[in-house]
């Protein structure tokens, strides 16, 4: 009788794994779809980003660091404007915008698109 138990419960603990594993597939694939959605979403927005024309206006009143922005390459412009205009709450995309100005002014990039500490050093 014991032995019984013991192949019903080992039957039953292989059925449950494999179920879980067909779950876990299933899943994963749904997962995988929504996530290159999103970065498909992200991509789009990110080649229509503009910034408002409140903050351009505020970007362009310091002419030295607008004159740097724009001699800037287009994908760090894009970026960059993505990065201030996509933040949710008014008071962070001011933040994100007074960090830019600044940055710009210093004739850096900004802490996010900063890739100098990826340069080479020879």
């Amino acid at each position: 009788m014991g032995e019984w138990k013991a192949q019903i419960s080992l039957r039953v603990r292989q059925a449950l794994r494999a179920e879980l594993e067909e779950f876990a597939a299933r899943e994963r694939r749904k997962l995988g779809n929504i996530t290159e959605l999103i970065l498909e979403w992200a991509f789009e927005q990110l080649k229509t980003a503009r910034l408002s024309p409140r903050h351009a206006q505020r970007f362009r009143a310091n002419r030295r660091a607008w004159a740097w922005f724009q001699a800037q390459a287009p994908w760090y412009r894009r970026t960059a404007t993505f990065w201030v205009e996509s933040a949710k709450q008014q008071d962070t995309r001011l933040r994100r915008l007074a960090t830019l100005i600044n940055a710009a002014a210093a004739g850096r990039p900004v802490g996010p698109l900063d890739r100098t500490k990826y340069a080479r050093r020879d």
